[in-house]
Parts: C-alpha cells; structure tokens; sequence
C-alpha cells in the first residue's frame, strides 16, 4: 500500500511500474494534471484514489489494470473516460463525481461486477439504457440537478428506483 494524500504532487515518476506488487494507491488531494501510462502496468493494484487533482483525462490502457476492484477520480476535471474502461471486469466501485463528463463509455454494461456508481457532479451526463443490464449494480448517486426529469425517469427505469440515490449535496 502506498498513501500519499495532500502531498501537493504535481506528477508521478514515469518508473511507478517497478512498484510490481503494489495494490492500493492513495493520490488524493493532490496537484496531478496527469498520469503516466506506466502506472497502468501495476498489475496487482486493487484500489487506486485519484480524487481531488487536477486531472482533465485518463490515458487509454486502464484496462491493464484487470485486478482493480475500486478507482476513484472525483473531484478532478475529467471530460471524458477512457473507452478502455468498460474492460474491467473486476471493477465494483467506481466513483467519477464532480467532473465535467458529458457521458458514459459505450459498452459499460460489460463491467458485471460494478456495484456502485457515484455520478453526482457530473451536469447533464448522457446516460444509457446499458445501465440497466449490469445485473449487480447496486446503487447510483446522482444529484437531481444532474439530469432533467425526464432523463431521470428513464434512469430509473433502466435500472430500478430503488437502485438510484439522489443526493442533496
């Protein structure tokens, strides 16, 4: 495990992937404006919080982090994700609140074990019926100010109202 929250980073060493067996990292609160590729060659990383940078995208190869089951990107200025991203199979939670995304990635309904889904933040997001086809997914946050109503009806909808959370804040 490495934790380094509120360090003031403002990069990461290209060489991170000689950190093999890592499985949890904690970036949080730091200055990063990007990420290098090579992060994505740490295999065994489990858990990894980029939440509260200043990150404006993620490089395409997360998929090559097949054992995470958690990653955390809130707070940044994401516009899009990776299209990758749908290729994480073990993926449970997945938290991109406070961003700028316009949408989901096509194929998200291939992530079967996400669980979770924190979307508040994200003003107007394009949302798809594909929700309703991950069978674990257990919750979505969202703010109501997110969607219109009738997107939010639809969203319901797709995956049950009882699975959808809205938050107040």
């Amino acid at each position: 495990s490495l934790r380094m929250p509120y360090c003031h980073l403002k990069a990461l060493p290209n060489d991170i992937n000689k950190m093999v067996s890592l499985n949890y990292l904690d970036l949080s609160g730091d200055s990063l404006t990007s990420i290098p590729k090579s992060l994505y060659e740490i295999t065994a990383l489990q858990v990894l919080n980029l939440s509260y940078n200043v990150l404006k995208s993620l490089p395409d190869g997360i998929s090559n982090l097949y054992n995470l089951y958690d990653l955390s990107v809130s707070y940044n200025q994401i516009t899009t994700l990776p299209k990758d991203l749908t290729k994480l199979k073990s993926l449970i939670y997945l938290n991109i609140n406070d961003n700028k995304i316009a949408k989901l990635p096509k194929g998200i309904s291939k992530m079967k074990a996400l669980s979770y889904l924190d979307l508040r933040g994200n003003k107007n997001i394009k949302l798809s019926k594909e929700l309703g086809s991950i069978e674990q997914l257990y919750e979505i946050k969202i703010r109501e100010a997110d969607l219109s109503p009738s997107a939010l009806v639809k969203l319901q909808g797709w995956v049950g109202e009882g699975k959808v959370y809205i938050a107040d804040y």
